[in-house]
């Protein structure tokens, strides 16, 4: 010092990180860039080996409740004109005839609420979410009546983990395997006397315990029925979730296809001005490589058997297998959780150019003809807080 005030030039000067202190103006550069990243849209894309189809055509053997059946509501489609027009340009048109209940399809509160939501004013978004699937086909093979009780669910959860809010539950009672044969499906010789109907369905106290503890957008059946077969008349189940705006989705197919956690489904039903149901086209996604809740597994550690010896022998077992990813943790804070925060849209396009492997299978991203993009819509926006965060930065810079 040598008896000298030091000035604060002299001081910076003489400081001996000088020289790696960042300028107030890249600070301001920095942030806006993150304001502007903030609100970029993120682009996720899945081949078509991605996407599982758990919807049943609709054709002469599609499957109606027999109420339908009965008046002759089924699945019929006419044709307009197909063939050469006057111009000789080959032209078809058909007409189709339908009623709502049949096949896979979603029931809108209205079906048992008096002014309940019609399907045509359902959210959008009530259809999207994660899948959750509960397995009873053994258990429905000793009792084609099983009634899924809460220990069910509880026991579900202690092995899988909490369900997550938002979820889209589905029931697999092995039902599927028996489309279209009416007789099996309705577990009945007397179809479509539904006094003699048997097959699996929800308790009523499971119902309720949902509903009370379980914020669940749908839940669904690869059968005729969240109620089971005796309870056709009663329909308790439906009742219950129709009152809390739980829609109930029945016919799905292929839902042993689909892994108990970690995939998306995506449901479009046709929309029917005033309806109580619809015709649902519903999708699985990302069934074979499950999101992993914001964890990312580096493609160098699948490579060398980061699935493990149990993940490798279920990928051998076929598509039918239940496969888990293993950075997947089954705790109720680290699974995907629906937000308000984030919007989602479905596109397709032409196949785009591949992507670098590296970064492909990394952040999962395989090159395909769908693609949702998704745009965070933060709250707080940086660029809102920008002009306080750069006042800090120059009074700190002053310093």
């Amino acid at each position: 010092m040598s008896g000298r005030m030091m000035t604060r030039s002299s001081l910076s000067h003489h400081h001996p990180h000088h020289h790696n202190i960042i300028p107030p103006t890249l600070w301001l550069v920095l942030l806006m860039i993150l304001s502007i990243c903030n609100c970029l849209p993120i682009r996720l894309e899945f081949d078509d080996e991605d996407m599982l189809d758990l919807t049943y055509p609709f054709n002469n053997q599609t499957v109606y409740y027999p109420t339908m059946e009965q008046l002759g509501f089924t699945f019929q489609l006419g044709t307009v004109f197909r063939g050469l027009n006057k111009q000789q340009h080959y032209y078809s048109a058909y007409w189709f005839q339908a009623a709502e209940h049949g096949g896979t399809h979603v029931d809108a509160p209205s079906h048992n609420q008096i002014n309940g939501t019609s399907v045509d004013r359902l959210p959008l978004g009530q259809l999207i979410g994660p899948v959750i699937v509960l397995d009873i086909s053994q258990k429905a093979k000793r009792n084609v009546d099983y009634l899924i009780t809460v220990e069910d669910l509880q026991q579900w959860e202690e092995k899988h983990g909490k369900m997550p809010k938002g979820g889209i539950l589905l029931i697999c009672s092995g039902w599927g395997q028996k489309w279209p044969n009416r007789n099996a499906l309705f577990g009945t010789k007397n179809f479509p006397d539904d006094t003699s109907f048997h097959f699996p369905g929800l308790a009523p106290p499971a119902a309720k315990w949902l509903i009370k503890h379980r914020s669940l957008k749908a839940v669904g059946t690869d059968g005729p029925s969240v109620d089971s077969g005796p309870n056709q008349r009663q329909l308790p189940v439906h009742q219950l979730f129709s009152a809390a705006h739980v829609l109930i989705i029945e016919f799905v197919a292929n839902v042993e296809k689909l892994p108990t956690v970690g995939a998306t489904v995506i449901g479009l039903p046709m929309k029917i001005e005033g309806g109580s149901a619809a015709p649902l086209r519903l999708i699985g996604v990302n069934w074979r490589q499950r999101p992993t809740g914001g964890v990312t597994v580096d493609a160098e550690e699948e490579e060398e058997g980061g699935e493990g010896e149990e993940g490798r022998k279920n990928i051998a077992s076929g598509v039918g297998s239940r496969r888990k990813h293993p950075s997947l943790n089954t705790s109720a804070s680290s699974r995907p959780r629906p937000s308000s925060n984030v919007t989602a849209t479905v596109v397709t396009r032409p196949t785009a150019a591949p992507m670098p492997r590296k970064i492909s299978q990394k952040l999962k991203i395989p090159n395909n003809r769908a693609v949702i993009n998704l745009r965070w819509n933060s709250g707080l926006p940086l660029f809102i807080i920008f002009p306080f965060l750069s006042l800090r930065l120059f009074r700190y810079a002053q310093l």
